[in-house]
């Protein structure tokens, strides 16, 4: 019975994903949104290369994003208007990159969805 224990609490399933799919540019969107919610700079943030992505199975379904982020030319303030079209901004500043690691995790059971930064 040990042997089992073990064995289904280290299970996990994990995979790398295709860096352009649909599925991770929607995890994407999510991240960037989230974290430009967290910073307090008055320019919007945006994806300038994705770097890796990764799903896990475990209970729930956690995916790994690895990306490189610029301050854009768009303020902040005008990210609200409903005719916003993100990708008309521009990386106006190299030294301003970051990378970043993002960790999705979502359970359909607990209806959770969590984004944390690493």
């Amino acid at each position: 019975m040990a042997n089992f224990i073990f064995a289904f609490t280290n299970a996990s399933d994990t995979v790398s994903l295709e860096i352009h799919s649909k599925e991770v540019e929607e995890y994407i969107e999510k991240v960037i949104t989230k974290y430009n919610e967290l910073s307090n700079d008055q320019y919007y943030y945006i994806p300038t290369e994705i770097i890796s992505a990764n799903k896990e199975t475990v209970p729930g379904v956690t995916y790994y994003i690895k990306l490189k982020i610029g301050l854009s030319n768009c303020k902040k303030e005008y990210i609200l208007d409903q005719c916003f079209d993100p990708a008309s901004c521009r990386v106006e500043d190299t030294v301003s990159n970051k990378d970043i690691n993002a960790k999705i995790y979502i359970s359909s059971l607990d209806n959770v969805e969590e984004i944390t930064f690493q």
